[in-house]
């Protein structure tokens, strides 16, 4: 067999940490590998992270390295937890910038020859790029941004950092930048278990102001329609991870961000969030029982900080939950007569798990076992 020459020295590296997900990272390669070649690119690495999957990912990893020259693999001894698996592939990839990129997720159409184009244009410290829907291509995220800017942590007073780079996807961090910035995020982010550990990064990056931060009016990764009930979760876990998580994470990052930087992102845990506390109330109503995400979130309102904080929280999530979950059924059923309702694609995407036995074996806490989608 012909030995295969690694490359040295990538300008980019997409780094894709990974565990147990052999099916959707094979797709996730192949897609990359298309867009490499076709674009002639010899500067670009692929690497992945396994965190000691047992499903095949490592043999089918090996495979992949063995007859590419640009993709490299690396196999922890155990499963140490996905925060570490993120920070390991950080460390490990080789290029002067790395592109996080989740396991299941999938690059825009050839899109890399731009992106690099773009950094070698602007040099920044982090580049935040937006999401397309999968089936239209359109712009799902960074919709406020119609052009390319260079800003710094200024642009959080009035963009929402959710919005910006709430999507691990979209986020490209330069190497030399970020490496200093681990040790210092390390014990915040195993203090909070944060499921946001790229925005604890990126917080503590961007606490500087003279590090840059690009943002592109294009988007640069895809939300995968068939993929979508990765992300499915129950109302009361989406109102803890977006909302509870991300003040702890916040105030967990306080003593090290100065005050204005501090501030903004306290202001907008959800004045800006309109559209994810409706997707809260959606969730709740199908898949949690009446009472649960209600308490949840009547137990945050008096440790949500910012009065406006506060008003948008209880007017656009705790009042609907308040609603009887039939009459909820109701609103929401006439609403999803509309072109592109979210609660239209919630109903399609449950009918498919049901339709194709998905086994939810590893979303125990997000569906409740006596839920039976045919209630839709």
């Amino acid at each position: 067999m012909k030995e295969v020459i690694k490359i040295s020295n990538p300008f980019l590296s997409i780094a894709i940490p990974t565990w147990n997900r052999c099916e959707y990272l094979r797709n996730n390669i192949l897609n990359l590998i298309q867009q490499v070649e076709f674009l002639h690119l010899d500067n670009v690495e692929i690497f992945i992270s396994d965190n000691a999957s047992t499903d095949g990912t490592e043999a089918m990893c090996r495979q992949f390295t063995d007859d590419y020259s640009y993709i490299n693999h690396h196999r922890h001894d155990k499963n140490y937890g996905a925060n570490f698996n993120f920070e390991s592939v950080l460390k490990l990839a080789q290029g002067d910038y790395i592109w996080l990129l989740g396991d299941d997720d999938l690059l825009a159409p050839n899109v890399i020859k731009k992106v690099i184009a773009d950094i070698q244009t602007y040099h920044p410290d982090v580049v935040l790029g937006g999401a397309l829907d999968s089936d239209t291509l359109k712009k799902e995220t960074h919709l406020s941004i119609d052009k390319i800017v260079l800003t710094n942590y200024s642009i959080f007073a009035k963009e929402s950092l959710i919005e910006l780079a709430g999507k691990m996807s979209g986020v490209i961090f330069k190497k030399e930048s970020i490496m200093p910035i681990l040790q210092l995020a390390e014990k915040i982010i195993l203090q909070t278990k944060t499921p946001w550990p790229h925005l604890a990064w990126l917080i503590l990056l961007l606490n500087n102001p003279e590090k840059k931060c690009l943002l592109l009016p294009y988007g640069i990764n895809l939300l995968v329609s068939e993929n979508w009930h990765n992300l499915l979760f129950s109302g009361t876990k989406l109102i803890d991870i977006h909302f509870i998580a991300q003040q702890k994470l916040i105030i967990a990052l306080n003593p090290n961000l100065s005050h204005l930087f501090y501030v903004n992102l306290i202001n907008q845990i959800a004045v800006k969030r309109i559209s994810i506390l409706i997707k809260c109330v959606v969730y709740s109503t199908y898949l949690d029982s009446y009472s649960e995400p209600l308490k949840l979130a009547l137990s945050f309102l008096p440790n949500l900080l910012g009065l406006k904080n506060k008003f948008y929280f209880m007017v656009f999530l705790i009042l609907p939950l308040c609603i009887p979950a039939v009459m909820r059924k109701i609103i929401l059923n006439v609403v999803a007569y509309f072109p592109g309702s979210m609660l239209l694609k919630l109903k399609q995407t449950l009918r498919n798990l049901k339709k194709s036995k998905f086994i939810l074996n590893n979303k125990a806490d997000n569906l409740r076992e006596h839920f039976d989608v045919n209630q839709l």
